[in-house]
């Protein structure tokens, strides 16, 4: 029997993998963490908001990450500005 976080997970990865094979990222980008974090937030905002299981926003985060891990090639690291208008090091990968 699924419970409620489970459910929260499959949705928000329905979500990210959505958002990866969307045309707004097209073949041969490079993207990261941070610019799939916004993308959420703009087109599931209420879901994004709602499939958080994890403790901290940093451990929520890393689960995103997670997850496009499984969806496309990690190429190395980015360093980008965050959800909190910081600069700070995330995965990137190629679409």
């Amino acid at each position: 029997m699924k419970t409620i976080k489970d459910n929260k997970l499959v949705n928000l990865e329905r979500h990210v993998r959505e958002i990866i094979a969307s045309e707004e990222i097209k073949s041969g980008y490079i993207f990261d963490t941070h610019t799939i974090i916004l993308l959420l937030l703009q087109k599931y905002h209420d879901e994004y908001l709602n499939s958080r299981t994890a403790r901290t926003t940093k451990a929520y985060h890393s689960r995103i990450s997670k997850i496009v891990d499984t969806l496309a090639t990690r190429i190395g690291t980015a360093y980008s500005k965050n959800v909190t208008d910081h600069f700070s090091k995330n995965a990137c990968w190629k679409k």
